[in-house]
């Protein structure tokens, strides 16, 4: 019975020990872009001070610092916390597709009221524990500390769905975003860029609509190539302390970019600077560089020829 009873306190205490997925990584996959927050407590406390200043010789000192004083804790209480916005491509009717955006937040009993003054009453549909309605032209809802809206209602039923336990594609599971996500480091403000799929729906909608031509065929190409970048910051005692991570696109058909993207430089310099210096920056052009910008100016030219 002791053994037993030891084992069931270790399960629950690995089970409360263990970490939440965060909302981004329950997004559906393939997210051409998105914004995250998580602990920006802080940074919303700098960016609420900058404010304040600017606010002095506008409204003077004693209303404005109440004006921002009460929207910066709404916003403590919700991006502050945790949330994630991300722009993503759906298909429609007759093959094409659109860009939507997706947010979520979690939010505190403050800011869980001010959002629900937003929303109009009304009765709604259900997908696993969290309910929406339509709000004007977007798709919004508020259920376990969660508020979340959306420009497209099957885009946000897919999202509540894998939040109540379905099993789809989530972007948690996708080297595109986990690469550089990992690479970058976990920040409080944060960006996620995938070019390589946005490409990939610009050739698309190019194709159906003009036959993608040589001329911007290259375009596509080399953003495809840039692959996807990661960039965010945290705020600190000292300020700030930013952080960035590209992952190019190996598969990409514009080579000389991804071999100037990819190459690094043994830099020896540092051989020669004295000792007492305090900072030293050095930096080089990929020997392609100059070739490559003169094929682009080159095409440049193409789309005004000479008469």
């Amino acid at each position: 019975m002791k053994n037993a009873l030891l084992l069931t306190a270790l399960l629950l205490g690995t089970a409360s020990t263990a970490r939440a997925p965060s909302l981004s990584e329950q997004l559906p996959a393939g997210a051409l872009l998105t914004l995250e927050t998580r602990n920006a407590g802080g940074a919303i406390d700098c960016f609420a001070g900058l404010l304040v200043s600017a606010a002095r010789g506008v409204v003077g000192e004693e209303q404005g610092g109440q004006m921002i004083g009460g929207f910066q804790q709404i916003l403590k209480g919700s991006l502050g916390q945790e949330a994630v916005a991300g722009v993503f491509s759906v298909g429609n009717a007759g093959g094409t597709f659109s860009p939507e955006l997706l947010a979520v937040s979690r939010v505190d009993k403050l800011s869980g009221e001010f959002f629900s003054s937003l929303m109009e009453p009304k009765k709604g549909a259900r997908v696993g524990d969290y309910t929406f309605s339509q709000q004007g032209k977007t798709f919004a809802g508020m259920a376990n500390g969660l508020v979340y809206v959306s420009t497209n209602k099957d885009l946000l039923m897919g999202y509540l769905g894998r939040l109540s336990g379905k099993t789809a594609p989530r972007l948690m599971n996708s080297a595109a975003y986990t690469v550089p996500q990992r690479a970058m480091g976990q920040q409080e403000l944060s960006l996620f860029l995938n070019f390589s799929a946005t490409a990939k729906v610009i050739r698309g909608a190019l194709d159906r609509a003009i036959k993608l031509p040589r001329l911007l065929s290259p375009l596509v190409d080399a953003l495809d190539t840039l692959g996807q970048y990661a960039a965010g910051f945290t705020t600190s005692a000292g300020g700030l302390t930013a952080s960035s991570a590209h992952a190019a696109n190996a598969q990409g058909r514009d080579k000389p970019l991804y071999r100037m993207l990819t190459d690094s430089t043994d830099f020896t310099v540092q051989d020669i600077i004295p000792a007492d210096t305090e900072a030293v920056m050095a930096s080089a052009c990929h020997p392609e560089s100059g070739a490559y910008l003169g094929r682009w100016l080159t095409r440049v030219d193409l789309l005004d020829p000479p008469a």
